[in-house]
């Protein structure tokens, strides 16, 4: 992993990175910072339908 301006940069953006970014947006939720985890959320989202069909991620 490299950091790139505060950021981690995943080369991969496969299954592992989808959890991450979910994961951290419920951590993000939970702790009231409800704006930091709406993009991380939605990402995850995204992805999931990407990769599995948008009837799946619903």
């Amino acid at each position: 992993k490299s950091y790139i301006d505060g950021k981690v940069e995943f080369p991969n953006r496969d299954s592992s990175y989808t959890t991450t970014l979910n994961d951290l947006g419920i951590c993000y939720y939970r702790m009231g910072r409800y704006a930091d985890a709406l993009p991380l959320l939605l990402e995850a989202l995204e992805n999931t339908e990407n990769a599995r069909g948008k009837e799946h991620a619903r």
